[in-house]
């Protein structure tokens, strides 16, 4: 009897202190509060935009083995690369020298001093040169136009004053101490070299050459090997060289191999020895 009471207690016991016992509940993972469905949104949108971009330029951006055609020109009438000389003198005077090759029937050199380039009128000049502010006609133009036949090496020479006040540029504001335009078909087409300087006691800078044509302004760049006589590839050594490679601008290859060097990927230009980021087809465009 006494061992069955004893038994009966201990179970007693053991159910009270199971019916005490606290039962612990894991907690939850702490972390970031989920976001908002605004900020969620945002962020899809901008990823969606970021991603449109990328697409974008990535069209934009020339394939391995593309050809640009309409990215040479054949000048009709220009300023011989190399041969536009300003030699600066003493009180705001400018020397001008230069070497005009023309194949049209007619161009027309003008000097334009201590001008402001504006647009042209439909019909019009595609580009004009005004005087700059507190500047008279007769001191922008003060050189008289210069008619040029057709043929090749034809020089052309003037001496300019440009006022003090004018001699500094601002390619931002489009103002300039010279101007020096080829002008074909009454201005429709021109070819313009800027004379830029830094400060009165500055060399002039001829970087900037420029064509205008159908409304719109290309920056010229020569292409190495275009007056050459170069009948052949220097890789295959059988066919014409017809492509100009970007962005050194040799010619020096024709278009089967300028593609298999650009597709490979990482190819060299075989002159100089520069990345091949694309090619352009040469021609008259």
């Amino acid at each position: 009897t006494i061992l069955k009471l004893q038994f009966l207690y201990l179970i007693g016991v053991w159910v009270h202190t199971m019916g005490q016992k606290q039962v612990k509940v894991k907690a939850p993972p702490q972390g970031p509060a989920p976001p908002c469905a605004p900020a969620v949104r945002a962020q899809q949108r901008q990823a969606e935009q970021a991603q449109a971009q990328r697409a974008s330029q990535a069209a934009a951006r020339p394939k391995a083995g593309s050809v640009v055609t309409a990215g040479t020109h054949t000048a009709s009438a220009s300023i011989r690369n190399g041969t536009l000389k300003v030699t600066k003198r003493g009180g705001g005077g400018f020397d001008v020298a230069c070497v005009v090759d023309s194949t049209a029937p007619r161009a027309v050199v003008r000097a334009y001093v201590a001008c402001m380039e504006c647009g042209g009128a439909p019909g019009g000049p595609a580009v004009v040169f005004r005087p700059q502010q507190g500047v008279d006609e007769a001191t922008a133009h003060q050189v008289p136009p210069r008619d040029v036949p057709a043929g090749n090496g034809h020089e052309v020479a003037f001496s300019v004053t440009v006022p003090e006040q004018c001699l500094v540029s601002d390619a931002g504001a489009g103002r300039y101490p010279v101007v020096v335009a080829v002008e074909l078909d009454g201005g429709r087409e021109q070819r313009v070299a800027y004379v830029q300087m830094a400060s009165p006691e500055s060399a002039p800078d001829l970087t900037r050459h420029v064509m205008v044509r159908d409304g719109g302004m290309f920056l010229l760049k020569d292409v190495y090997g275009e007056q050459e006589d170069a009948a052949e590839c220097v890789v295959c050594l059988c066919e014409a060289p017809e492509a100009v490679i970007m962005p050194c601008r040799h010619k020096c290859v024709c278009l089967g191999c300028a593609e298999a060097l650009r597709g490979s990927g990482g190819g060299k230009c075989p002159m100089c020895r520069a990345e091949i980021q694309y090619y352009v087809k040469a021609g008259a465009q």
